[in-house]
Formats: structure tokens, sequence, C-alpha cells
């Protein structure tokens, strides 16, 4: 196998390369450290091609300068803006590419037409970054899109997608160092045929690409992955590092969970979704009001928090919508419109100042209680009233006050069953 000059081999911006090493990952941006025969660094200073095998990489410069008459640079792949702090966004029900593609028009990238269409189409019923990196940012819009990948690809653009693990191509290359301890090889080809994201021809998963070039050669070296690595290789080690600083459990969040049972103190039993957290019990619900207590059934749907991060402080202050909690109001006064409501024993609805009961159960439990049955016992008195009131002037003609007496019996009569009064009380 024969090997190019390395002035018709590796150029960047059409200036022969002396030496380089492109290091392309499989997670985030390509980066290219090249040796330049030139003595100007001014043409180093923004967009630099690189052409390296026949594959061309479309970069910008991070830094570059002159030492001894050569230009040592740094490139990286794209528009080398994804370290550039965006303005905060927030949307509502879009798919992912319409942040994607905002984000990246405000670091200066664009996005790849090679996308995997299933992510880019991930609906979003909320989104939102603060004002933060745009790689923080896209890193988090992959977690919620459920798209484990992303990288800028050699021509400058922006894929993201879940991996396919093709077969690498074939070409000719021969095998000049095997590590395998370290799980990787170094290869030596004419053109850098093999990229992060394929099957190597041994099975084994290509998480990172090394291409070297210097003196009178040109070398590749390939780094695995196993099929349980959660990132590429490169980043490995770092995010070791990290989580190991770190919580691996954020407890300023909070955690969906599920009510497994009530304790007779009010507190709940839950199970969290998150299968990094265990299950907890007498958790205490927060309601933000005094004199609340709420019954709740198993199955329920809420959301674990901790009090200023701590994780020996757990609670529970808000339910999913739909989540079916009995209320109990005591000794709570609510003025509507200048009424003042007692409430004890249900929940009620104030629309107003016309109550209305919250549910056709409740509605139909207040009903039946004592003041319905006191409703009862004032109509039968009333109609006896007026009965012997009549009798007495029987037969002469009704008197006045009988007939109005007798239509607010009516009137009274047909409105009770559709209103309550302004103190209700369950018996």
């Amino acid at each position: 196998m024969g090997y190019y000059s390395l002035s018709v081999y590796c150029t960047a911006n059409d200036v022969p390369v002396i030496a380089a090493k492109v290091i392309r990952p499989r997670l985030g941006a390509w980066t290219a450290d090249l040796t330049v025969d030139a003595k100007d660094a001014s043409k180093f200073a923004g967009a630099v091609t690189i052409v390296l095998g026949g594959l061309t990489f479309v970069g910008t410069a991070h830094r570059s300068g002159t030492y001894k008459d050569t230009v040592f640079v740094r490139v990286v792949g794209g528009g080398g803006g994804m370290d550039a702090v965006v303005e905060p966004r927030s949307y509502r029900n879009v798919p992912v590419k319409i942040p994607l593609s905002n984000l990246l028009a405000a670091a200066g990238e664009r996005l790849s037409t090679s996308c995997e269409p299933a992510s880019l189409g991930v609906n979003l019923p909320f989104w939102s970054w603060p004002s933060q990196t745009a790689r923080r940012a896209l890193f988090s819009l992959m977690t919620a899109a459920s798209a484990p990948a992303w990288r800028i690809l050699p021509d400058g653009s922006v894929w993201i997608g879940h991996e396919t693990w093709g077969a690498t191509p074939d070409f000719a290359w021969d095998l000049l160092v095997s590590e395998p301890s370290l799980g990787r090889i170094t290869i030596g080809a004419d053109s850098p045929k093999v990229a992060p994201g394929q099957v190597w021809s041994t099975g084994q998963r290509v998480s990172a690409v090394e291409h070297s070039v210097a003196a009178d050669r040109i070398r590749h070296t390939l780094l695995f992955e196993s099929a349980t690595d959660t990132g590429d290789r490169l980043k490995a080690a770092v995010t070791s590092v990290v989580r190991d600083l770190s919580p691996r459990v954020d407890y300023l969040a909070g955690y969906w969970t599920r009510v497994v049972a009530q304790a007779g103190d009010g507190s709940l039993d839950l199970k969290p979704d998150d299968t990094r957290l265990t299950g907890y019990q007498h958790v205490p619900i927060r309601y933000g009001i005094p004199g609340i207590a709420a019954k709740v059934s198993p199955g329920a749907r809420c959301l674990l928090e901790f009090a200023g991060g701590d994780p020996t402080k757990p609670f529970v202050a808000t339910w999913e919508t739909g989540t079916a909690i009995q209320l109990d109001i005591h000794g709570t006064t609510t003025n509507v419109a200048g009424t003042t409501i007692s409430v004890s024993g249900t929940t009620i609805t104030l629309d107003g100042t016309l109550v209305k009961v919250g549910s056709p159960a409740v509605d139909a439990a207040i009903k039946g209680t004592t003041y319905s049955l006191a409703e009862g016992v004032f109509l039968t008195a009333l109609k006896s009233y007026v009965a012997d009131i009549q009798a007495i002037a029987d037969p002469a003609p009704p008197h006045a006050a009988t007939v109005a007496l007798q239509a607010a019996c009516t009137v009274f009569a047909a409105a009770s069953s559709t209103y309550l009064s302004t103190k209700a009380k369950i018996g």
C-alpha cells in the first residue's frame, strides 16, 4: 500500500499541511490540530476547509498563530458556535425540529439534511432553555427528544438521531497496532473511510476515530465501545469523574410518583417512576393553606420534591391532572363578592355569590343532609299554617296573605332543590 506526499494528501484552505490530527467523536464536535506550511496565520482566522485523503472537513478556526515561519491552528467542526451563549427561549407544542433549528441558527450552525426524521418529529408539549451555551442547550434538547446521539459531520452540519450502527465500507487497510486491553486499534489507509457510529469488521462499535498525518504516513486510530456504554469513549473518563463528584439524583428536581398507600396521619407511601429512586414512606403533603387534609387513593399520581434540595426532607405538593382527591377543609372562611361562606367537609366551587357543589356526588350528599331535612320540616309547617288560615276563612274567598304564602311555598319548594344556603354543613 502506498502513501501520498503530504502536499497532495492533506491541505487546509488549499495550503499544504505538514502535520494534522483530526479527532471525530461519536457525540459532539470534531476538532483538528494542524501544522500548516505558511507564514501568515490571517488566512486561518475564520472558515477552514481541510481536505484529508479525499474527505473534506468544513470547520472554523478556534485559535491560530505563527511560530518559526509555520502556522499552527486548531479547527472546530462547523461554525464554531457551540460554545456561544444563546438567549433564553420557550416553546409550546412544537416538534423538536423547530427549537433545534432556532438554536443552531442562533449559534451560527446548520442542521444536517441526514438527521433521523423520527427524532426531529418528536413533539414537545413544553420546552424552554435559559441563557446558556448552545452546547448545553443542545444536550438538554436531545435528552427531551430521546435522541441519544448528536455530532458535527465532516461537512460542518449538525446531525441528531439514534445510531444505526451500519457496517464500515470496504476499503484497503493495514493493521498497525492492536491494543485489546484498551479497546483500540491503529490502521494505515490512504483514505479515512471509517467513521464513528459504524461497526468494524470484527463486530465492534466504533466510538471515535483519530486521523493523524505526520512525516510520510497517515494513520487512523479507532476506539471501540460496548453496547452498554452510554457515551463515546473520548468523553467516558470525563463523564465518570463528573458523575462521581456530582450527586446521581438531582434533589432540586421533582419526580413523578405513584401513591402506594396513605397512613392514618395523612402521609403517603410512594413508588417513584424513576428507577434510580427507591420507595418512600410517610412522605408529608404540603397543602399551602392551613386547615386542609386530603384522602388519597392508591394509584394517585403526584410530584415528589425535596425541600431545599435536602434528600431528608421529601414532600408532595403537586398532583397530576385527573387525579381524584377528597379534600377536607376545616375552619376556613372565604369571602366571595361580600358574602362569607364557611365550608366544612366538602369541596365547593365559588362563582360570584352563587355556591355550586363541585360534583353530582357531593351535590347529592349535601342536599340529602340535615339542611335538606330542615327545609322539609319548614315547608310542612308552613303549608299546615296556610291550610289552617284558609280553614278559618272558609267558605270566604282566600285571604290575600294566604295567597301570598301559598305562592311563596311553591317558589321556595321549587328553588330548594337547586340551591344551597350560604352556610351548608354535612350532618
